[in-house]
């Protein structure tokens, strides 16, 4: 699990679907490794983002204007 840091927002990875938690009003953007956009979700309060789907690999999930680098195996 990783945390944005200056955001309070947790992101981690259950049964291979990466879950961002804490980011409610924010846009969620999910980036390739080169750069590319893959998805933008802005989570409602209380409300867990899954992003399912994913082939494994390194991603980059960014929130506001703070970024992770995250593993999916």
């Amino acid at each position: 699990s990783s945390a944005i840091a200056g955001e309070n927002v947790k992101v981690f990875i259950i049964d291979g679907q990466l879950c961002i938690e804490g980011a409610a009003g924010k846009a969620v953007r999910l980036y390739t490794m080169s750069g590319a956009l893959i998805k933008t979700v802005t989570p409602q309060d209380g409300e867990k983002v899954g992003v399912f789907a994913l082939p494994a690999g390194t991603y980059i999930v960014q929130v506001g204007n703070k970024a992770a680098k995250i593993m999916l195996k």
